[in-house]
């Protein structure tokens, strides 16, 4: 179970509301959070967070490559 503090999830809707001005699909399909070096890419279902990979900042890579 992931607890989401009420600001954090008005800071994730603002960055859903952002990246659905150009895809409504990308907005509610995939998300990041990075921390210090690695980049946290994840996806939310209704019931679930799926932590789809931990990847170093540096790492070149395109989102059909963590999509499982």
């Amino acid at each position: 179970m992931v607890i989401w503090s009420e600001p954090a999830k008005t800071d994730l809707r603002s960055i859903h509301d952002f990246i659905a001005h150009d895809s409504r699909h990308y907005a509610k399909k995939v998300r990041e959070l990075s921390l210090y070096s690695y980049r946290i890419i994840y996806k939310i279902t209704d019931q679930s967070v799926f932590v789809l990979a931990v990847v170093h900042k540096r790492k070149d890579f395109k989102v059909g490559d963590i999509e499982r």
